[in-house]
């Protein structure tokens, strides 16, 4: 018996000494310019934790109309909905499913510490909707990089801003 320990010990040992190594020589080839070039990124999907799918599907469906394209599970109890229109996606999860998933938002509150920036056309209807049902932070204005802003917090305390570039 104690043998078959020490074996498995030793074959353990090399084994992740095998993973490391290789570890090393992705990271050289990663490095490499030619190799980064290559690397295609498809799209980016931020996948918000959220306390209440219903309330927060029905905030972003009012305020820039996301509808939704998936729920998961298909029934009466939603840990997760995918939210789309045009080439922007949203993934929103329950708190309690998304820390079974990635336990290290166990302490965390939903909310979180960058803003989503969506750039829209028509901002003042956005605003409209906006005013209404959410929390204002930075006011309608016009930015010296040519855009008109607003910025709201979401029904979570994600930071949303809303951008239009100005008409030329």
């Amino acid at each position: 018996m104690r043998k078959s320990i020490i074996i498995i010990f030793i074959l353990f040992i090399g084994f992740t000494g095998c993973i490391r190594h290789s570890d090393q020589g992705l990271n050289k080839r990663i490095k490499n310019k030619s190799t980064l070039e290559k690397i295609n990124l498809k799209k980016l999907t931020p996948n918000l934790m959220v306390n209440n799918i219903d309330s927060s599907v029905q905030f972003y469906k009012n305020i820039i109309g996301l509808e939704p394209v998936l729920y998961y599970p298909d029934s009466l109890n939603i840990q997760f909905v995918i939210l789309a229109k045009g080439n922007i996606e949203l993934m929103l999860q329950k708190k309690e499913s998304f820390v079974d998933e990635l336990n290290e938002f166990g302490d965390k509150q939903a909310g979180g510490t960058f803003n989503l920036y969506f750039e829209v056309n028509e901002i003042l209807m956005v605003y409209e909707k906006a005013i209404s049902k959410s929390i204002i932070i930075k006011e309608l204005h016009q930015t010296l990089y040519g855009t008109k802003e607003f910025t709201i917090k979401d029904n979570n305390g994600y930071i949303l801003t809303f951008s239009e570039p100005l008409k030329k």
